[in-house]
């Protein structure tokens, strides 16, 4: 039980690579706008999650890789959460990539007058530089701060190996009530399970 009376808790009802996937069907588009030479591209969609979230929204960056953004009701209350997935830095070009997708979920994060949940696999350390910029420009904190390492890839290996590359980061104003490792799924990253908690 939430000891604060005044914060309603909710759990994460939505993967990440779940709700990618409601908009893969937009990636031809979206791979037609990066010849185009588009460098913000956006579709609203109308998808309901489980009655609760009306608005999803699939952005096309310089990366050429969509990220999901929704508005979901939590009591009352309206949060704004981003569902990411960035380049690996495997390359020069892809880790310049990286980096400037980073910077924009920053700025889209700090831009946003709700709370912000911001979800998904950063291929980033928490130990990054570039991990620290997007918590500090984006007004955000790690869920994981203070309760330890959530090594989630790859899922094969046992926990001292893994690396957190799946991050779950919020505002300020969401108090995180608890964080933990899922089972594996089948994919090469474990889930990331979160409850959080926030203002009523």
């Amino acid at each position: 039980m939430n000891p604060d009376s005044t914060r309603q808790p909710f759990r994460l009802p939505l993967s990440v690579n779940g709700l990618l996937e409601v908009c893969c069907v937009l990636l031809c588009v979206a791979t037609v706008a990066t010849f185009l030479g588009r460098f913000w591209w956006m579709l609203e969609l109308s998808v309901h999650f489980r009655a609760q979230y009306a608005l999803a929204l699939c952005a096309l960056t310089e990366s050429g890789v969509p990220f999901v953004e929704a508005t979901l009701e939590v009591g009352g209350t309206p949060i704004r959460f981003l569902g990411v997935h960035t380049l690996p830095p495997s390359t020069a070009e892809n880790a310049r990539l990286r980096k400037r997708q980073l910077q924009e979920l920053a700025a889209r994060a700090r831009g946003k007058s709700q709370p912000v949940v911001v979800c998904g696999d950063l291929n980033a350390t928490p130990w990054s530089p570039w991990f620290a910029d997007l918590l500090r420009d984006g007004g955000l904190r790690n869920s994981a701060q203070g309760r330890g390492l959530f090594g989630s890839w790859p899922a094969l290996l046992p926990a001292p190996l893994r690396i957190p590359l799946d991050h779950c980061l919020v505002s300020p104003s969401i108090a995180v009530i608890d964080r933990r490792m899922g089972p594996r799924i089948g994919g090469d990253h474990l889930p990331v399970l979160v409850e959080l908690s926030v203002p009523d």
